[in-house]
């Protein structure tokens, strides 16, 4: 666990899949000081202990460990997959979370759209895994859901071509250095051997008891209506955020919209659940929380 800051109320940031704490959560640290920012290393990510697969459950039993420390209610963020144990814990644990941000989380699997189903289908060419069920709703084990594939490419010797494909696939603007750093080889053994899970269904069989804002990049018609399809099942918030693909906390317009939103939930005001846009492009101000 790192910490970032020393002022005000605290937000816990979870990352996603092959960048861990540091790396995901660079662009918010201007925040910091305002705010305390508590950036995790899930398990099985550098310095934590290492792990056989990603498990939603292991993660949610390590970050209610990090709420309970914290004493009061936490403004809970994460990113890409880190979105799954954050939106278990927020429905198990609203007591414990001032407020939720889900950024980019992987296509809603639930969605009725095509294009949703082809992301799936190339998300499991690219893995080299089939996607047979959901991780973990309330209550519910996360062991993992996928079925080994035994298509030829599900265990690609090549770690630079798959985190470029990967890469791709979630739209994510990151260069793959040559050779790979030890790190971002270790990540990429572990995504290949977990897959990547989808939101059960009980996760969003009705609105949430916090304030939640959902943040999308704007790159991906699958991404778009995954994000579109949650906000409206948890009463959310939409925000989309073009310019900076699945990568959007790196956004220039996002550490405002997110310090903004958790001001207006601190003061009490307001968080509604239109949907907004920006982008690098928009000269207009950031949108306002």
């Amino acid at each position: 666990m790192h910490t970032w800051g020393e002022a005000g109320p605290a937000a816990l940031l979870v990352h996603g899949s092959i960048l861990a704490g540091r790396a995901t959560w660079s662009g918010l640290r201007p925040v910091a000081v305002r705010r305390t920012l508590l950036v995790a290393d899930r398990r099985g990510y550098y310095p934590t202990s290492p792990a056989d697969r990603e498990d939603t459950e292991v993660d949610v039993v390590d970050l209610l460990g990090v709420l309970a420390a914290a004493g009061e209610p936490v403004h809970l963020v994460g990113h890409s997959r880190g979105t799954l144990p954050a939106l278990v814990l927020a429905r198990r644990y609203p007591e414990a979370i001032a407020s939720l941000v889900l950024l980019e989380p992987p296509p809603c699997a639930s969605a009725p759209a095509p294009a949703v189903d082809r992301w799936w289908t190339s998300a499991a060419e690219v893995l080299g895994h089939r996607v047979v069920a959901s991780s973990a709703g309330p209550g519910a084990p996360s062991s993992s859901d996928l079925e080994d594939d035994v298509a030829a490419n599900a265990h690609d010797a090549d770690e630079g071509h798959f985190l470029r494909r990967f890469f791709a696939l979630v739209g994510a603007q990151a260069a793959v250095p040559d050779p790979v750093p030890r790190q971002m080889r270790e990540a990429a053994a572990l995504l290949r051997r977990s897959g990547l899970p989808t939101l059960h269904p009980d996760l969003l069989d009705r609105p949430l008891g916090v304030p939640t804002l959902v943040v999308s990049g704007g790159h991906s018609e699958a991404f778009e209506l995954g994000c579109g399809h949650l906000a409206e099942a948890l009463g959310a918030r939409h925000v989309v955020l073009g310019g900076a693909g699945h990568l959007v906390q790196q956004h220039p317009y996002c550490a405002g919209v997110l310090d903004a939103f958790w001001t207006a939930v601190d003061d009490g005001g307001p968080t509604t659940n239109k949907r907004h846009r920006g982008g690098t492009s928009d000269p207009a101000a950031p949108p306002s929380a």
